[in-house]
């Protein structure tokens, strides 16, 4: 009865052990950061702006560019998306630009993309979402 016992405990306590598959120092989530979205665009255009954290929009309108909204001490988990969308708002008659949508990590770009904005009313988008590879 002792062995059984005995083999009992060491069962329990080899699986409740940590495994830490041989890493060191583990995941760097959650995190604390200054996130910040970026608009510029060629021309100063009428547009308008949403900036998203994990399905909570922000949307401004800006005519002016670079926009720039930060988003400070933010404490952010893995897997936490960020979006970036803007939306042309240009009178007629229209002239074509660019613009250039940037998505920091403190200063550290980890999305940006230029599009053509060809047409009145286009709507562009990028997104980034935090992962154990970066």
């Amino acid at each position: 009865m002792k062995k059984i016992f005995s083999i009992f405990i060491l069962a329990i306590v080899f699986s409740c052990s940590s495994d830490d598959g041989g890493t060191t120092g583990g995941s760097a989530f959650p995190k604390t950061t200054t996130m910040n979205f970026e608009v510029t665009t060629t021309d100063d255009r009428d547009a308008s702006i949403t900036t998203t954290i994990d399905d909570v929009d922000l949307v401004e309108l800006s005519s002016t560019s670079p926009y720039i909204k930060p988003y400070e001490n933010r404490v952010v988990s893995l897997q936490t998306v960020f979006k970036l969308k803007y939306e042309d708002l240009s009178p007629m008659p229209f002239v074509a630009y660019q613009a250039t949508l940037i998505i920091k990590d403190v200063n550290n770009i980890v999305k940006t993309q230029s599009f053509n904005v060809t047409q009145q009313g286009q709507i562009f988008q990028i997104e980034y979402m935090f992962s154990d590879d970066n």
